[in-house]
Order: C-alpha cells, then sequence, then structure tokens
C-alpha cells in the first residue's frame, strides 16, 4: 500500500480572521518552521506537502526543509492568496479552502492516497508509529470524536483524497466560527457522511500525542506529562470502544 502524504496547513498572515490570538507574521512563520524541523527528522512517508493561504513567500521556509531534509522526503511547498473567506467566516473555513487547494495543485494524489492531515504548528512524537499503522489501515476516514460523536479533532486526522472530495470539502459553506460551526462539526458530519455511503470510519491508530502552539489562545499544549497522560487514556479508551 501507499503511504501516507504529510500535509501541514498554515497561514502567515492571518489578518482580521476572529477567534486568532497569534496573529504576528513573524511568530507564526517561526512557528512553521519549528514545525518543519520535526517533520523532517519523521520516517514513513514520502511526500511532504505544506500549504498556505495567504499569499506568502515561502522560499526561506522551503529552504530550510531541504536543507534538513534527512530522508529525502519529495517537498510540496504551496502558497496562495484565499483567505478572505477565513477573515469573514474563520480559520476552519480557511483550513478546508487549504485541503482543497493542496488535493488540486498536487495532481499525482492518486484518489485513495491517505493524506495525514497536521495543523501547522504542531509536531507529533509518535508521528513514525502513526504513519505506519496509516499504511495498513482500510479505513477512508481516521480521526477521534468527543461530544457524542459531533465533534471530530480536527488538528490531526487521515483521510484518503477522494473520501475529502466526496464528504468533506462540499462542507466548506457549512462553516462560519463566529456562530459556532466549526471545522470540527463539518470533519464529524463528514464521517457519518462516509459510513452511510459504505465508507469504512476509525479513530487514529495510535494516540500521535502532537504538541505545540495554539493559534486560538496563543498558548503552548501537550508538553506536560500529565496532559500526556491524559490524552492517551482518552484514546486508548475510544480505540476500546470503537
Amino acid at each position: 500500500m501507499q503511504k501516507p502524504v504529510v500535509l501541514l496547513t498554515a497561514t502567515i498572515h492571518c489578518e482580521h480572521t476572529p477567534l486568532v490570538e497569534r496573529r504576528d507574521p513573524e511568530i507564526r512563520e517561526g512557528d512553521y518552521k519549528w514545525a518543519i524541523k520535526g517533520w523532517m527528522g519523521v520516517k514513513g512517508y514520502d511526500t511532504f506537502i505544506f500549504c498556505e493561504n495567504s499569499g506568502a513567500d515561502l522560499s526561506k521556509l522551503e529552504q530550510y526543509a531541504a536543507s534538513i531534509n534527512r530522508f529525502q522526503h519529495n517537498l510540496v511547498f504551496l502558497s496562495y492568496k484565499g483567505n478572505s473567506g477565513a477573515a469573514e467566516r474563520g480559520k476552519g473555513y480557511g483550513e478546508m479552502e487549504i485541503i482543497r487547494h493542496a488535493i488540486d495543485k498536487v495532481t499525482d494524489l492518486a484518489p485513495e492516497q491517505m493524506l495525514l492531515k497536521v495543523s501547522g504548528r504542531y509536531r507529533a512524537r509518535n508521528a513514525e508509529r502513526l504513519l505506519s499503522k496509516l499504511e495498513s489501515t482500510k479505513a477512508k476516514i481516521c480521526c477521534d470524536f468527543r461530544y457524542h460523536l459531533t465533534f471530530a479533532d480536527c488538528r490531526v486526522f487521515a483521510i484518503t483524497s477522494r473520501c475529502a472530495r466526496e464528504h468533506l470539502l462540499p462542507r466548506q459553506d457549512d462553516l462560519n466560527d463566529s456562530e459556532g460551526k466549526w471545522f470540527e462539526h463539518a470533519l464529524a458530519d463528514a464521517v457519518h457522511s462516509a459510513i452511510l455511503a459504505g465508507s469504512e470510519w476509525s479513530p487514529l491508530p495510535c494516540d500521535p500525542s502532537i504538541y505545540g502552539v495554539e493559534a486560538t489562545k496563543g498558548i503552548r499544549f501537550g508538553l506536560s506529562p500529565i496532559s500526556r497522560i491524559r490524552f492517551k487514556a482518552r484514546h486508548f479508551l475510544a480505540r476500546q470502544i470503537y
């Protein structure tokens, strides 16, 4: 089976996007550089896509990634001006458009190609184990749920290109962060739609143990031993239930 593709989503110039505390473009670019460094040290995938939607110059980040690309990943850096919808409807709307742009522009993605989508400021301690397990999964979409299966964790999830086109991306116009219609709700709805269409869903095959900086609150997370134990316990219970 094909190895998953790693997709990092990013916005360097978030401008007036609502519900975002971490706005300084230099700080945000630094966050992405830090995350890229982590993913360049991960085995288990061939292609790395970094997709940014504010039209920022990515040449420095791309050169940096190439300089530390120890496993010779295929590097794809995409930047386009498409953040106006996010400024009006919130970062969830922009996130959806980034995924759409990446799938459209990377034309050699097969319909059954699994994408591991990760918010661009995050690393995953268990990345290699996660990628290895995703390579053999039969599921077309993998994510973790909360709140009675109405809210899916969108910081890191896996989905095939076909499943994204058929069940996730069509929900973009439903999103409006200010009205409480978040990406997490759209992702949960995509799972239910995919299951009804005969596709298989599963929780992430292992706890990714993500850590980094939240843009919404501008704070770091996933660093303390207590938080890591809590995440692992929650994921273990989810795997036992589902």
